[in-house]
């Protein structure tokens, strides 16, 4: 299965039990306190295995995962690099 922004959504959904209704491209996962950090360090290690890449320690931060948008928008950069 490849990586698309419908992924993280259900991943969330589905393992870490979190309602995604209300949860759109933009919306902020962390900062917002959807998921907490070992939520999110668990969904990072998800992307690294569906988008077929390496989450490098530099680009942890919120610009990069704390949105579908930029999840996926990180993981296009990385695959392109």
């Amino acid at each position: 299965m490849g990586f698309s922004q419908e992924n993280p959504l259900k991943y969330i959904e589905d393992e870490l039990f979190i309602d995604v209704r209300d949860i759109g491209p933009e919306t902020p996962l962390f900062s917002s306190g959807i998921i907490d950090s070992f939520s999110l360090f668990v969904l990072m290690r998800f992307i690294e295995t569906s988008g077929s890449i390496r989450i490098g320690v530099s680009d942890v931060h919120h610009g990069n995962f704390d949105s579908i948008s930029r999840i996926e928008a990180y993981v296009e950069q990385q695959r392109e690099s």
